[in-house]
Formats: C-alpha cells, sequence, structure tokens
C-alpha cells in the first residue's frame, strides 16, 4: 500500500506535464414530439485530459453524470423546473482484455468497447430519452432545456480526489448546453 501512495504522489507531482483539459462538444442536441411527449436525442463528443485518461489506464474507474433539466421561462420570478434527469455512468478499463467497460449505474447495465473513443461517445450521446408530456408546456411560455455532462470529482479515491477539486484536468470544459424546446 505505501508503494502505491509513493507511486500516487509522484504520479500527482508531474501531473501539470499532461493536464490538457478534458472537453465536451455538442454536435447535436435536438428534442422532439412524438405521441404527445417531448424526446430528446444527443450526439456529444467527450475527450479526457491527459490526467483522466492515465487515471482511467491504471485502473482507477470514472464515474460521470449527465443532468438534463427542463424549465418553463416565469416573468420576474426565477424559472419553474418541469423535470430533472440524472444518468450515471462508471467506465473502468479492463487491462485483461484490453477494453473499456461502460456501466449505467441506474440500472446496472454494462457494455464493452475496444477503444476509449467509442465508449465516451456512448456514454455522452442519448437517443430517444423521454423528456417529458406535451400536456406541461403551457402556451405562449418559453421551455428549454439545459444538459451537463460532468465527470464525479467526488467518485474518486481519495488521494486524486484532493487534487481533482484544485485542478482543471479533472473539469470538463464545455460540459453545459442550453436549447429551446418547441
Amino acid at each position: 500500500m505505501r508503494g502505491f501512495l509513493l507511486w500516487l504522489i509522484v504520479w500527482m507531482a508531474a501531473a501539470p506535464l499532461r493536464a490538457e483539459d478534458g472537453v465536451v462538444s455538442y454536435n447535436s442536441l435536438v428534442s422532439y414530439v412524438v405521441d404527445q411527449r417531448v424526446y430528446l436525442s444527443t450526439d456529444v463528443s467527450l475527450q479526457l485530459s491527459g490526467l483522466a485518461r492515465s487515471a482511467l489506464e491504471s485502473g482507477v474507474a470514472l464515474e460521470f453524470d449527465t443532468d438534463i433539466e427542463v424549465s418553463r421561462q416565469v416573468n420576474f420570478w426565477p424559472d419553474q423546473t418541469l423535470r430533472r434527469y440524472q444518468i450515471s455512468h462508471r467506465l473502468s478499463y479492463q487491462e485483461l482484455t484490453r477494453s473499456y467497460r461502460l456501466e449505467r449505474l441506474q440500472t446496472g447495465d454494462r457494455v464493452s468497447f475496444r477503444n476509449l473513443k467509442d465508449a465516451l461517445h456512448s456514454m455522452a450521446s442519448l437517443r430517444d430519452l423521454m423528456l417529458l408530456p406535451v400536456s406541461e408546456l403551457k402556451g405562449g411560455k418559453r421551455h428549454y432545456g439545459r444538459m451537463e455532462l460532468s465527470l464525479d470529482i467526488d467518485a474518486l479515491p481519495s488521494p486524486l480526489r484532493t487534487q481533482a477539486y484544485f485542478s482543471r484536468a479533472w473539469k470538463l470544459q464545455g460540459g453545459e448546453q442550453e436549447w429551446r424546446i418547441r
């Protein structure tokens, strides 16, 4: 255990050398109506920082949260939140099979991928997520959605967590996006 901690401290000291930012790019984010329900589909690209990628490939599982909020604009008051969703994933690297395992934490569903790019794309992109019934959208009001993809720093092992709170390498730049609904 001491050897691991010593290695971790040395590894963390070298972090500024590998600390390019993690980036989220929203290629498309579309809400649409089918059968009186509003659905969301997204195409999102996610790139991890060198530090997060090194941690993943060294055996540290990373957890990600996708937070989605649907709101109604209200004049002279704070906007009204109609729905909130959180989708959580755990991404780990399996050294024996040299594959990446993605687990959806709410359902326990697991999928393996041969490369990191495919695993990240699968995790970040959504297909046909039902947001709310059309009946909850009031005419004449502006409705909008907000989606944020983030790395869950609190799920990191204790020695990494402290560094992650103060380092940009563990944050995902461009992780939040807003769009208009109908």
